[in-house]
Order: structure tokens, then sequence, then C-alpha cells
């Protein structure tokens, strides 16, 4: 777990998580409600990437897919 003064230390404009960890705290509601990511920028846009667990860590045939689908969100939230 990040606490609260390295995640403002690191200032994410974007958060990336799994949509089982946000299914786990209740939806992208109940995420940016945490009082620690109100001091990201990310927060200001609601700046989230949620992708399957084993899309994103599985390091499997699909990783090529997966890495195109997190540059084409993070594009998104970088334009």
């Amino acid at each position: 777990p990040l606490h609260a003064e390295a995640l403002a230390s690191a200032a994410p404009d974007v958060v990336l998580t799994t949509t089982q960890g946000l299914q786990a705290q209740g939806g992208a509601d109940r995420f940016w409600a945490r009082p620690e990511l109100a001091l990201i920028p990310a927060h200001r846009r609601r700046a989230l990437v949620a992708m399957d667990a084993l899309e994103l860590l599985g390091f499997g045939p699909r990783m090529p897919q997966a890495v195109r689908a997190l540059n084409a969100e993070f594009r998104r939230w970088m334009a």
C-alpha cells in the first residue's frame, strides 16, 4: 500500500488500478471519495484507468493487446 504522503509526492496525473480492485472499493465514486486521493492531480479530473487484473498483470499471450489498450487509455487522459 502507498501512504498518503508518498501518493501526494508522486502526484500522478492518472491512476491505474484493476477492475477487480475498483469493484472491491465499491466503484469509481467510492474510489475517488478516499481522502488521500484528493491530494493528487488525477483527482481533479477523476483520471482513472481500470483494467482486468489478469490482462494487466498476467504477462501472457495477451500482453501486447493489454499494452495497446493501456497506451490508448493513458493517451486519452493525457490529451
